[in-house]
């Protein structure tokens, strides 16, 4: 019962400990898998993003390029030189008028067909040029874009920059289309002298709109969102971005507003994993990809929501159950294993025991103790072949008790079964251990005497008579001595010699001893 319950609490001490093994193994593998996702899902991100970058840099390259190969046409700089000059001031008309008087000029009428032209065979959202007051003076532009000649940009940064005879660039929202858009100028010069600016403009609704990407988005140098492909995200902003430090003035004059809503973009917390991001306050992480393009002075976000990354713990659990239940089974079959060999092993030794037992009692005289007829033979006979082999002598002795019928008749059969258990008592003591007696039959007994004939064997017979003669036993309260007549033979090794022989000629012996008075020993070979 101890062993048991001490089998059953190390059962279940190893399970436990398989199962908290099996735990942190799960983990350790479902983080790993975690990881190799996540790292995956970035570099998926980031590629995308410089595809992306790639696809815009390449449409916003020739918008870029006209103003700077425009603004050296000769016939352009003659043109703003002689019409309006380096000193021409902002028109004080109001813009209707404005533009009325400039559409209804032949030459700059001229001109803005020309800039209609290559818009139509370019595909850009608009190309115009300004004089040197910031006024502009022709354009052209898209079928979906409103006309803005006459129109004064003189506050933009793209004509500051290249009133400073640089080329500029911006994003801004369109004055009169309302449009976003990348704004690039370059500057007209007259003999090293600014007499206006080309510019052109290309909608970011243009160059995106091959990108499909949900989590696609572009932000200006202020962080404010210009382009997404959710458009309840644009002019929102970014989380600490640079248009909160911008005056409400300058917000107005370029985004047309002044209140910007921000997003929620913010570190996911997990401390494992610092690349996952929080987004519009969705409970799955996403990974963020940036690139910033060349040349402008816009960024590219891309935002992947990493909608598998949960499943990830459910596997985990799962995992756990496979690997604890299957470590579970097996211990439980190991147990069962050893129970069962320890139990068979247990039921093998009582099986054997039995079967000694049953050995001895199928071997053993049932009141005396001493080897049966049947074993005795069978000892005797394996003694014969062993001396064919090795040819070592033995003898036999023939025993029988004296006048043992007047005991039965005196005492009964119990009386003589205490006599016939207190003689094998009494031989037994004066024989070797690889001596054997037997009783034959009644009161009929016989000795093997191993390695053993001639005086040998008539000296142990004299013995064992001698012994049985002194002793007593005690029957029904009275002491009874009985006597006992020995007959020897000795195994003569003859070719025709055999077991049988050999009893015959130790019966004949103890016929001898009988007749001789009894209580004697007579050897066959004398």
């Amino acid at each position: 019962m101890v062993n048991a319950k001490i089998s059953t609490t190390v059962l279940f001490a190893l399970a436990g400990f398989w199962c908290l093994f099996a735990w942190f193994a799960s983990g350790h593998y479902s983080e790993r898998r975690e990881g190799a996702y996540i790292a995956h899902e970035i570099q998926a991100a980031q590629s995308n993003v410089d595809l992306i970058s790639a696809s815009i840099d390449r449409q916003i390259a020739l918008t870029r390029a006209i103003p700077t190969v425009m603004a050296s046409e000769p016939w352009l700089v003659q043109q703003l030189s002689k019409k309006f000059g380096t000193s021409v001031k902002r028109s004080p008309l109001s813009m209707p008028e404005h533009s009325k008087n400039l559409l209804a000029d032949p030459q700059l009428s001229q001109l803005a067909g020309r800039l209609q032209g290559m818009v139509d065979r370019i595909g850009l959202s608009s190309l115009f040029v300004m004089n040197a007051a910031g006024d502009c003076v022709a354009e052209g532009h898209s079928t979906a874009s409103s006309g803005f000649t006459g129109v004064n940009y003189a506050d933009r940064k793209y004509f500051l920059e290249a009133q400073k005879g640089l080329n500029g660039h911006q994003f801004a929202v369109g004055r009169v289309t309302g449009a976003y858009g990348l704004f690039y100028s370059a500057p007209v010069l007259s003999e090293n002298q600014f007499v206006g600016a080309v510019a052109t403009r290309i909608d970011l609704a243009k160059i995106s709109q091959s990108i499909s990407e949900p989590g696609f988005l572009i932000t200006d140098e202020n962080g404010v969102i210009i382009h997404a492909q959710d458009k309840e995200l644009l002019m929102c902003a970014l989380p600490k971005a640079k248009i909160f430090e911008i005056p409400n003035s300058v917000r107005e004059a370029r985004y047309k507003r002044q209140l910007f809503a921000t997003v929620e973009l913010l570190p996911f917390g997990d401390k494992k994993h610092s690349q996952l991001f929080h987004w519009k306050s969705e409970r799955q992480p996403y990974v963020l990809a940036t690139q910033h393009i060349s040349d402008t002075e816009v960024t590219i976000y891309l935002l992947k929501a990493l909608g598998e990354l949960s499943s990830f713990h459910n596997q985990r659990i799962s995992w756990f159950a496979l690997l604890a239940l299957s470590g579970v089974a097996i211990l439980l079959l190991l147990s069962g294993t050893l129970l069962f060999f320890k139990r068979n092993k247990a039921h093998l030794q009582k099986l054997a025991q039995i079967n000694e037992l049953l050995a001895e009692q199928a071997n053993t005289d049932a009141l005396t103790g001493c080897a049966n007829r049947r074993h005795f033979l069978e000892v005797l006979d394996a003694e014969r072949i062993r001396w064919s082999r090795y040819t070592e002598p033995f003898s036999v002795l023939a025993l029988d008790l004296d006048h043992f019928k007047q005991i039965n008749d005196r005492y009964g059969h119990p009386g003589g079964d205490a006599v016939l258990c207190h003689f094998v008592t009494e031989v037994q003591k004066l024989l070797r251990p690889t001596d054997l007696l037997g009783r034959m039959g009644g009161e009929e007994f016989a000795v093997l005497l191993t390695h053993t004939t001639g005086a040998d064997a008539a000296a142990t017979a004299e013995r064992v008579r001698a012994r049985i003669s002194e002793s007593s036993v005690l029957v029904g309260g009275e002491t009874v001595k009985v006597t006992v007549s020995i007959g020897i033979a000795h195994w003569q090794g003859h070719d025709a010699e055999n077991i049988d022989d050999l009893l015959k000629r130790s019966d004949e012996a103890l016929y001898l001893a009988k007749n001789a008075g009894r209580n004697r020993v007579h050897d066959y070979g004398t």
